[in-house]
C-alpha cells in the first residue's frame, strides 16, 4: 500500500513538472500558474523534476537495497520441483527476504544499522578467538550469516551411507577443529551439486566448528574464496558509495551557492548518512552469497528437529522488546535453526547489544535532525513528523539507559515503546509521502544546477 501511494505521488509530481507553451491553454490555470512560478531563471543551467527524482531514487535505492547485506538463505533443492513450484519458491524468497529487508531499511534504517553493528562486533570477536587458525573478520561474518551448513545422507544406514559418500582426502592440520571422520567437503567445491544424495539439516555456528569437539578436521575456505562467491560484491559497494558521495557533494554545493534543496533530496541525504555508517560496519561482510559451504555428517545421525519457540514465561510484548533492541538471538536454540534467521548475528553479549543500541541512537538522532533542515520551507505536518522522530528516538535512548539497571521492564513501558515504534514508522511514511508531493511545486532555484566552475580558484 505504501509503495502504491508513493508511485501515485511520483506520477502526480511528473505531471506537475510539465511546462506550458506560450499561447497554449491546454493546461488548467492552476497548473499553468504553478509551472510558471517554478520556471528555471537560467535555461542553460537547469534540471527537471525527473532529474531530481531520478537522482534521489538512485540514492535511496543504493542505501536501502544495495547496502543491505542479507544472510545466506536455507539451501533448497529446486531441481525436483515443477516449473510453477520453482517460480513460486523464488518469488516467495524474494518477497519474504529481500523485499522485506528493503521495506525495513526504508522505514527503519536504524534497525539495519544496529544489526550491522552486532554482526561486526561478533565477527571481530570470532576472528580474535581463532587468529591461530588464520581466521579473519570475513570468516567471522561468513559463519554468522550461515556460511556453513550441515547436510546428511538421505539414507541413514551405515552400509548405504558408505556407498553414497566418498572418503574425504583431507590432510591432518593441527589448527583445524574438525576431522574428516565426521565431516567432509564433497569433491567439486563447496557449492557444487549441493543436494544430490543429501538433505540440508541446519546451519553450523562457531560453536559447532570450534567448541563442540576436539577431534574434528575441517577445510575452511580462504578469505579470497569467500569473497569470490559474492561476484557483485565490489561492484555493488562501489556503486552505492560513489552514488551517495556524489549526491551529498551536490547537496553541499547547492547549500554553498544558496540553491534550493528539495525535501526529497533531504530525505535521500539522511539515508546517505546512514548508508556510510552501515557500510563502515559491514565492509568486510560478503554480499549476495546464495549457497553455503556443504558439510556432510558421515556418522549419519540426524539431529532432533524441533521448532524454535520463544520462552513461554514471556509475553508477546516482552518478546517484541527483545526484537526491538536486537536481543532476539538469546531466544533461539541455534542447534535447531534450519538457517540463519533474517537478523541473526549470533550475539548474546549484553554489552555488545547495549553498545549497538547506543551507537544506533546517535545516528538515529542525526537522521531526524537532517529532516529538520527543511524546517524553513516545509509544511506543518513535515515539522511535526520530524520532531516526533527525534523525540521518539531520544525517548527510546533514555528508556534503554534506564533499563540497563533493571532486571525486568514493566509491561506498560514495553507497550509504550511498541506504540512509539508505530508512531515512528508513521512519521517516516508521512515524510516520505510529503517528499514526493512537494515535487509538484518547487521554488525556481530548485531547478538550477550547481555551477562547479565557481569553486575553481581564479583571478
Amino acid at each position: 500500500m505504501i509503495l502504491l501511494l508513493l508511485v501515485y505521488y511520483i506520477g502526480q509530481a511528473t505531471f506537475a513538472d510539465s511546462r506550458p507553451i506560450d499561447g497554449d491553454d491546454t493546461f488548467p490555470p492552476s497548473i499553468a500558474a504553478r509551472a510558471s512560478s517554478s520556471s528555471c531563471p537560467n535555461a542553460e543551467h537547469c534540471r527537471t523534476t525527473w532529474n531530481i527524482l531520478w537522482s534521489c531514487l538512485a540514492t535511496i535505492f543504493s542505501c536501502t537495497w544495495v547496502a543491505v547485506h542479507p544472510n545466506i538463505p536455507r539451501p533448497v533443492n529446486t531441481r525436483d520441483m515443477w516449473l510453477v513450484q520453482r517460480w513460486w519458491h523464488y518469488l516467495w524468497e524474494f518477497l519474504s527476504n529481500r523485499m522485506l529487508l528493503f521495506i525495513i531499511a526504508l522505514l527503519v534504517p536504524e534497525y539495519i544499522l544496529a544489526w550491522a553493528i552486532r554482526q561486526r562486533s561478533r565477527a571481530q570477536e570470532i576472528a580474535r578467538d581463532h587468529e591461530d587458525s588464520n581466521w579473519t573478520v570475513t570468516h567471522g561474518f561468513f559463519v554468522i550469516m550461515g556460511g556453513f551448513h550441515l547436510f546428511e545422507p538421505l539414507s541413514h544406514t551405515p552400509e548405504e551411507a558408505g556407498r553414497q559418500l566418498q572418503r574425504a582426502s583431507v590432510a591432518d592440520q593441527p589448527n583445524s577443529p574438525i576431522s574428516a571422520d565426521t565431516f567432509h567437503l564433497p569433491p567439486g567445491g563447496p557449492i557444487h551439486d549441493p543436494h544430490e544424495g543429501h538433505q540440508p539439516i541446519r546451519m553450523l555456528t562457531e560453536s559447532d566448528l570450534f567448541r563442540s569437539h576436539n577431534d574434528y578436521q575441517f577445510i575452511v575456505p580462504t578469505e579470497d574464496e569467500i569473497k569470490d562467491q559474492g561476484k557483485s560484491d565490489w561492484l555493488a559497494k562501489s556503486f552505492a558509495l560513489v552514488q551517495t558521495t556524489w549526491f551529498l557533494t551536490q547537496c553541499i554545493a547547492r547549500g554553498i551557492q544558496n540553491l534550493a534543496i528539495t525535501e526529497l533530496e533531504i530525505v535521500a541525504g539522511a539515508y546517505a548518512m546512514m548508508n556510510f555508517a552501515i557500510y563502515f560496519f559491514w565492509w568486510k561482510k560478503p554480499l549476495n552469497i546464495g549457497c553455503p559451504v556443504r558439510v556432510i555428517d558421515r556418522q549419519g545421525e540426524p539431529p532432533q528437529r524441533t521448532r524454535v519457540r520463544r520462552h513461554l514465561e514471556e509475553t508477546a510484548l516482552e518478546y517484541a522488546l527483545h526484537v526491538m533492541v536486537g536481543n532476539q538471538d538469546n531466544k533461539f536454540d541455534w542447534r535447531r535453526m534450519p538457517s540463519a534467521s533474517m537478523f541473526w548475528s549470533d550475539c548474546t553479549d549484553v554489552g555488545i547489544i547495549a553498545g549497538a543500541v547506543d551507537i544506533t541512537l546517535f545516528f538515529g538522532l542525526n537522521f531526524g535532525v537532517i529532516h529538520c533542515l527543511a524546517w524553513p520551507f516545509s509544511s506543518t505536518l513535515w515539522r511535526i513528523s520530524s520532531v516526533a522522530m527525534i523525540a521518539i528516538t531520544w525517548t527510546v535512548g533514555l528508556v534503554s539507559l534506564w533499563g540497563k539497571t533493571r532486571e525486568r521492564v514493566d509491561l506498560p513501558i514495553i507497550g509504550g515503546l511498541c506504540f512509539s515504534a508505530f508512531l515512528y514508522i508513521s512519521g517516516r511514511v508521512i515524510t516520505l509521502t510529503l517528499a514526493f508531493t512537494t515535487l509538484r511545486s518547487l521554488p525556481a532555484t530548485a531547478y538550477e544546477t550547481v555551477q562547479w566552475t565557481t569553486f575553481i580558484p581564479h583571478v
